[in-house]
């Protein structure tokens, strides 16, 4: 089943969203700080943004979104009152895959969406990392290996594929929070936590990561 992230402050929008996408999951939030503590929670099939929120411009997630190397995959649909050239030609700068207009036709949303879903779904096939064994995989979040679910969450998925990109390379923790979501206070603590979590998930995996006292963190193989 789809995953679909609505951010919008109306409450009727999201009716009309979840009522035309009612076989997908909707997750919704009403504010920009919502969605930048929800998106690292889970693994999103869409974006639906608002321009206008209570706490700012929707482009300033949108940019943030498209900044972040795993997240900028995301496709992402503007919904908005704002019908003027200048916020759609802005939007489709930062990357935005598609902009609807209020008010929408529920079937054409849906229709749209959907597309873009499965056009999306498509590209992100071979989207993975294999190393002796060891799987991961974007376009499922999934790390396994042998074909066993190593039961990873989202974040850790996150953190591993950074490693794993760059074999032997050390990334200092303050890399690592910059990569899950940038000028979002994370302490060093969280960081170590999930490394501690991988650590005991890699267990059986060819692969650890090895603690560069000082710096920060590095995967080799074992």
């Amino acid at each position: 089943m789809n995953t679909i992230l609505l951010i919008d402050d109306d409450e009727f929008i999201y009716q009309l969203v979840r009522v035309a996408l009612k076989d997908s999951t909707i997750v919704y939030c009403k504010n920009l700080a919502e969605a930048e503590e929800v998106i690292l929670t889970r693994p999103f099939s869409f974006i639906i943004l608002d321009l206008n929120l209570p706490d700012g411009e929707g482009l300033r997630f949108l940019s943030k979104i498209k900044e972040n190397e795993i997240l900028q995959s995301i496709p992402i649909t503007i919904l908005s009152a704002e019908l003027g050239i200048s916020h759609k030609v802005m939007a489709f700068d930062y990357g935005i895959d598609d902009y609807i207009a209020k008010p929408f036709d529920p079937v054409e949303l849906r229709s749209r969406i959907y597309s873009k879903i499965k056009k999306n779904q498509a590209s992100q096939l071979g989207s993975s990392l294999h190393i002796n064994g060891l799987n991961i995989d974007l376009s499922t979040y999934k790390v396994s290996f042998n074909e066993t679910d190593l039961g990873f969450t989202t974040i850790e998925i996150r953190i591993l594929y950074l490693l794993a990109k760059k074999l032997d390379q050390v990334f200092s923790r303050e890399q690592i929070m910059d990569y899950l979501w940038k000028d979002t206070y994370v302490n060093d603590r969280t960081v170590d936590s999930h490394i501690a979590h991988i650590r005991q998930k890699l267990s059986t995996a060819p692969v650890s990561i090895e603690t560069v006292k000082g710096i920060g963190y590095k995967l080799i193989r074992k």
